[in-house]
């Protein structure tokens, strides 16, 4: 738990200097972060415990739609702002 909070604050000083530093929008880079959680948290837990997902196919399908998601949220933002 404490490596993981830790990541979790490297990760949220980056996104504080990448802001300041590339002048790049928030909306971007905080749903650019979420989606690195969500996508390595998803991928450690599934290969830490494997025998506790029942259907990996749906749980990678999971994944890539929600990358997708994210993408045309970002493509939106830089389009319209």
């Amino acid at each position: 738990a404490v490596v993981g909070g830790s990541l979790l604050s490297l990760g949220n000083v980056s996104t504080q200097w990448s802001t300041a530093v590339y002048n790049s929008p928030l909306t971007i880079v905080l749903s650019l972060q979420a989606s690195i959680c969500v996508v390595v948290g998803t991928s450690v837990n599934y290969s830490l415990q494997p025998e506790r997902t029942a259907r990996p196919d749906l749980l990678a399908g999971g994944v890539a739609l929600f990358l997708v998601a994210i993408a045309l949220s970002v493509a939106a933002q830089e389009m319209y702002a």
